[in-house]
């Protein structure tokens, strides 16, 4: 019961973190030299998504 309440919360948290991260990694890249279009094309490929970590769960659930 209390994850089914904190889940939203969770979740709002996942995402801020990752696009903090994802962000911090385009600024990185860019600074090292590389162009600010490969770096956020780069930056897209940031892992775990929620998606993909909620996939990866259930994948691991079914076996």
């Amino acid at each position: 019961m209390k994850l089914f309440v904190n889940l939203p919360v969770i979740t709002i948290q996942w995402r801020l973190r990752r696009n903090e991260a994802k962000n911090r990694f385009k600024k990185e890249l860019i600074a090292s030299g590389i162009p600010p279009e490969d770096a956020k094309e780069l930056a897209d490929m940031y892992p775990f998504k929620l998606g993909d970590f909620l996939s990866l769960t259930r994948k691991t659930s079914d076996n």
